[in-house]
């Protein structure tokens, strides 16, 4: 079959048999897609330095006729994240790694904003607006001014696992109206900066759907 080239980022790589990765790349045209990277874990080998996450890669392989494909090719990129914030960006990485399945058309252009949106901002809070908008771009989050069970717009609003909700439908902790009028402006702006307690909130917000979704994933550095 014809070479495939595209944009890519590296979400996982897995060791097969002594010399080769099987490696799982997010790109911009093809979605996620599996390939064989033959001989790449061996010292000689060019794509061993070459595979990096967290920075742009432009891949070429060959598709498989009723299975995986082989990497032919890869040249690395601009890096999307400072090396001292790699900690970050490989958690977020970890989600997309989740939230996107081998066959999933989109991803690339999401993840690349989320991590855009993290090199801006400070460690912490970074992390916790990024993987925000990660799962509002796939329909996970709702309108921070209405209750995500019936819909009704209300100043009050509380958090409970499963999102925001008004007092008719139930309890839980506190989102303020300035809480939540912080977390829109800190994800348009850097110059917005958050109080710690309402970036405790927020995160808290944001481990509660990836628990509700089965995605045990901690935004706390480990």
């Amino acid at each position: 079959m014809a070479e495939v080239r595209d944009a890519a980022l590296l979400l996982r790589r897995i060791p097969h048999g002594d010399t080769s990765l099987i490696i799982h790349l997010l790109t911009r045209e093809h979605g996620r897609v599996a390939l064989m990277a033959r001989g790449a874990r061996r010292a000689s080998s060019p794509f061993r330095a070459r595979l990096a996450p967290l920075c742009e890669l432009r891949a070429a392989w060959r598709p498989g006729r009723t299975g995986m494909g082989t990497l032919t090719d890869v040249e690395r990129g601009a890096l999307w994240l400072p090396e001292a914030r790699a900690w970050e960006g490989l958690k977020l990485l970890s989600l997309a790694e989740k939230l996107f399945r081998e066959g999933d058309g989109a991803g690339f252009d999401d993840v690349r904003a989320a991590l855009a949106l993290m090199a801006a901002r400070p460690r912490g809070p970074g992390l916790t607006a990024a993987a925000w908008l990660l799962l509002a771009r796939q329909g996970w989050v709702g309108d921070l001014d209405a209750c995500w069970q019936c819909g009704a717009r209300a100043d009050a609003l509380a958090w409970r696992r499963d999102g925001l909700c008004c007092p008719a439908c139930g309890a839980g902790l506190e989102v303020s109206p300035g809480l939540r009028r912080g977390m829109a402006g800190y994800l348009q702006s850097p110059r917005v900066a958050l109080p710690q307690a309402d970036a405790r909130t927020w995160r808290r917000m944001v481990e509660d759907l990836l628990r509700q979704h089965g995605l045990g994933i901690s935004l706390e550095e480990d």
